[in-house]
C-alpha cells in the first residue's frame, strides 16, 4: 500500500504507480476530504479514500487490509 498526500497531479502518477507495484492505492489530504466524489468519479480505480485526519485512521484501514477485514466507512 503506498500513501500519497493527494496533489491534483499526483493522483494519476499514484495509480500508475501501484499497478506497476501491484499495491492498492489509498488517496488522502484536504482534497480527498474535500472532493471525495470527485476523485471517485476520475479515478474509480481507487482502492480506498482517507477522509479527514488520516493519522489514526490510515493506519486503522492498514490493519483492516493486513488482516483480509473489511474497511470501515
Amino acid at each position: 500500500v503506498w500513501f500519497f498526500l493527494l496533489l491534483h497531479t499526483t493522483k494519476r502518477f499514484a495509480h500508475s504507480l501501484a499497478q506497476r507495484l501491484g499495491a492498492q492505492t489509498v488517496m488522502g489530504g484536504p482534497h480527498a476530504t474535500i472532493c471525495a466524489g470527485e476523485l471517485w468519479a476520475d479515478l474509480p480505480q481507487l482502492d480506498f479514500i482517507v477522509a479527514g485526519e488520516g493519522e489514526e485512521s490510515f493506519v486503522a484501514l492498514l490493519e483492516r487490509i493486513k488482516y483480509g477485514e473489511q474497511p470501515a466507512g
